[in-house]
């Protein structure tokens, strides 16, 4: 795995637009907030600026064939994300993201049961674009997350918000710990590894 530190703009939009187009591509259920996939896309854009700057985004290699951001429970990159709110808010997608809340009420608590852990693992975000997926990639991403884990005898959680998503973590090793759904529809799954 590659740490991903000290990006340009240009290699935080290129790789923002990567996620957002296989979030986009996905049909996830959090994407229809947004008006355009342009809008899908400067979300990610700004998620992926937010987790190079708290230091906890990865990569597989140079050929970005996928990324993920995880932090422990003791280092949460708080700085960063309180960073993110100011330009979510500057960049004038924080209606969308206030209606996914109201439409998504107690999503925040989903895994409220792993505060009385010493330690866990969370997976912030595990994305393979479009042209890398279906090679396995995304098992790739986990192993790390899932040995730091397995070494400090602490989970590591996953949240997702898809069947399909659920479906592959669970193929990689995961368990759903937790699954609620919504007024609008949508089940939030939680997963974990120990």
């Amino acid at each position: 795995m590659k740490k991903l530190i000290g990006l340009s703009d240009e290699e935080i939009s290129k790789i923002g637009k990567l996620i957002g187009e296989a979030y986009y591509a996905e049909d996830d259920p959090m994407i229809r907030i947004f008006d355009s996939k342009e809008e899908c896309i400067t979300y990610f854009t700004l998620i992926t600026r937010m987790c190079m700057e708290g230091d906890i985004l990865y990569t597989i290699s140079d050929n970005y064939e996928g990324f993920v951001a995880y932090y422990t429970k003791k280092h949460v990159p708080y700085m960063a994300m309180i960073k993110l709110l100011f330009r979510l808010n500057k960049s004038g997608i924080m209606p969308a993201l206030k209606k996914f809340g109201e439409t998504h009420k107690g999503w925040i608590e989903t895994n409220k049961k792993y505060k009385k852990e010493k330690n866990f693992i969370e997976v912030y975000m595990a994305c393979v674009p479009v042209e890398h997926q279906g090679k396995g990639y995304l098992h790739k991403l986990l192993e790390e997350p899932f040995r730091i884990a397995r070494e400090n005898h602490i989970p590591c959680i996953i949240e997702t918000n898809t069947d399909l998503k659920a479906a592959k973590y669970q193929k990689c090793g995961l368990s759903v710990s937790d699954r609620r759904e919504f007024s609008s529809g949508v089940v939030m799954y939680s997963l974990e590894y120990r």
